[in-house]
């Protein structure tokens, strides 16, 4: 990113609740220097586990599943070797001097599919498709991990979802730079 323009604040934050034992969480927005650091955004995750692989992006985004939504308490979260495919969900609080492009990684390279859906306008998705089990050459990068960029939008706070589905172990190195 370059550094001559000055720092950009952004904020993460995760919206959602859960319900854990009665009590209804929510995540606080952490302030984000977009110029300075990596994120590690596992603690700003929330997730839902799909036994049967059969939700859609509407589905889970649905009033019927609000409760549904579990709160991640790891920077990486992990399930181990699963048949069950998992929706991770993130919410972005960018500001509106956002002016430079976020990136986002996912720090491990032996996820099968990875299904990738931006929020750019209240309600509409974008949707990136990329997991080693697709060819190389469709990656936006040319990296080993799974690397997208954030396609700039005029709102200030957006939805990011993932669906993962992986024979290999599941687990979300994901980070923000």
């Amino acid at each position: 990113m370059d550094t001559k323009c000055g720092y950009v604040w952004a904020a993460l934050a995760l919206l959602g609740t859960i319900v854990l034992c009665g009590p209804v969480h929510a995540l606080e927005p952490a302030p984000v220097s977009i110029a300075e650091t990596t994120h590690k955004l596992g603690s700003y995750l929330t997730y839902l586990e799909d036994v049967d692989g059969a939700y859609t992006l509407d589905q889970v985004r649905s009033d019927a599943f609000v409760s549904k939504w579990e709160k991640s308490e790891r920077d990486v979260p992990s399930f181990g070797f699963t048949d069950s495919v998992y929706w991770f969900r993130l919410e972005l609080s960018q500001g509106t001097s956002a002016a430079n492009q976020l990136t986002m990684k996912i720090g491990y390279p032996h996820l099968d599919y990875i299904d990738v859906y931006i929020e750019q306008s209240p309600g509409e998705f974008i949707a990136k498709k990329m997991g080693d089990r697709l060819v190389f050459s469709s990656r936006e990068v040319d990296h080993r991990h799974f690397i997208f960029g954030l396609p700039s939008s005029e709102f200030e706070t957006r939805q990011v979802y993932l669906r993962i589905q992986t024979e290999s172990s599941m687990k979300l190195p994901l980070e923000l730079y």
